[in-house]
């Protein structure tokens, strides 16, 4: 039958975009009614789900992807849609934005392990989940409405990490009605937010409740609104499923270790694939030759 994902399983293949903004790998694809369908939550598209959904579906190790938009050719609100499928290990996003409504980055590799820098993600509903480890830094959560932002599993070593991040709100009322993540699975997920600016805040609870399960730990650290005002943490979410204890607030000696990527990723060091190259120096031309110094 028809497919409306593409499958990427060449190792170490790069997506870069001249323009994040425009540069955009999308579906050609119709939200029509003929596509739609009465779902558990209401219409849905033919094509939503975890498996059927995404736009790239990666299968391959050592993806590399900067300055580009991946967007789901599915509308919002119409279930389950994908930027990307990610079952790979050693990707890299670098300025990227995903954007989608529900699942719009989801890793599905427990061994995976990934990096954003910067960049964007946007969705509503678990836009972020799946297992293995993934260090987000200075990523911005583009928050639509309500719901839930990070939705993890079951790590690879450590869990996910987000550092100097920040929540923002695409559309209106966002404010105070969104979570920062539930859990999916028992005793296993991990998010900690550190240094992260709010400029939309979620509720006082912080956290939600999913299907029955309860982290590893759920917590924050130096969270701050969008006049760097320090965020109350004391009424955040201190137990999951009726019995399971989470401690909500890290103290500075973790928010350094979970800090360090090195504990996370041993030796792989992503950022050395996104360290920006200086630029040339004594450039000389000379006939169809052009020379410049060492970088």
């Amino acid at each position: 039958g028809q497919t409306v994902l593409t499958a990427v399983s060449g190792k170490n293949i790069s997506f870069i975009g001249e323009d994040r903004d425009a540069t955009v790998i999308t579906q050609d694809i119709s939200n029509d009614d003929d596509m739609l369908f009465d779902g558990q939550f209401g219409k849905a598209h033919k094509y939503e789900e975890i498996k059927n959904s995404p736009v790239l579906q990666l299968d391959a190790e050592g993806t590399y992807m900067q300055d580009i938009t991946v967007k789901s050719g599915i509308n919002d609100a119409l279930g389950r849609n994908l930027a990307i499928l990610d079952n790979s290990t050693k990707t890299i996003y670098k300025n990227t934005l995903l954007y989608g409504y529900q699942d719009t980055w989801t890793s599905n590799k427990q061994t995976g392990m990934y990096y954003f820098e910067g960049g964007q993600v946007r969705g509503r509903t678990d836009y972020l989940c799946g297992s293995g480890d993934a260090y987000f830094k200075g990523l911005e959560l583009l928050q639509v409405a309500s719901g839930y932002a990070a939705v993890p599993s079951t790590p690879k070593n450590i869990g996910w990490v987000f550092k100097d991040c920040s929540f923002s709100a695409s559309g209106d009322g966002v404010n105070g009605t969104y979570t920062l993540g539930r859990p999916w699975g028992k005793g296993t997920p991990v998010a900690v937010f550190i240094d992260t600016k709010m400029n939309v805040t979620p509720k006082a609870e912080g956290w939600n409740e999913m299907s029955g399960g309860w982290p590893k730990r759920f917590a924050e650290y130096n969270s701050t609104n969008a006049n760097g005002v320090a965020i109350d943490l004391s009424n955040r979410k201190t137990i999951f499923a009726d019995t399971h204890e989470n401690n909500p607030v890290l103290t500075a000696e973790e928010a350094a270790e979970y800090s360090d990527m090195g504990k996370m990723f041993g030796d792989w060091q992503p950022t050395l694939a996104t360290e920006q190259a200086p630029v040339p120096t004594n450039v000389v031309a000379n006939g169809a030759t052009l020379t410049w110094d060492d970088s």
